[in-house]
């Protein structure tokens, strides 16, 4: 007997691990790859769409096309700061990568702390 219920409860736990939701951030909850300098002014802020992560710090690099690199900038929170949002607007007149990594959060429900995939975004106004 103890040893059905002890079955039952491994089965029970590892049914619940798998059917957990991974993270699926994006940032202003916009594709990876290509965005507009109004999409990112309008929405400045790493989400999970999946709603089981929370961005504590993250660090951003701006590679404007033949020009200086700017950052990589610690940034807590899950929003860009004054002078990160000063930064893309100031390019809008050519392309720039924008490069975020050093994902950092925590899972919801569980408080378990994580890191995640970088994000890439190109821009060209």
């Amino acid at each position: 007997m103890l040893l059905l219920v002890l079955s039952v409860l491994f089965f029970v736990q590892a049914n619940a691990q798998n059917n957990k939701k991974e993270p699926s951030i994006r940032f202003g909850n916009m594709e990876p790859g290509k965005a507009s300098r109004e999409q990112i002014m309008n929405a400045p802020a790493i989400v999970d769409v999946n709603e089981v992560f929370k961005v504590t710090h993250f660090s951003i690099s701006f590679y404007p096309k033949g020009g200086e690199v700017f950052g990589p900038y610690d940034t807590k929170g899950n929003t860009l700061t004054t002078a990160e949002l000063e930064l893309v607007k100031k390019y809008s007149h050519q392309p720039v990568k924008i490069v975020i990594e050093d994902i950092r959060g925590i899972e919801i429900g569980s408080g378990v702390n994580r890191f995640l995939s970088p994000i890439v975004l190109n821009y060209d106004h």
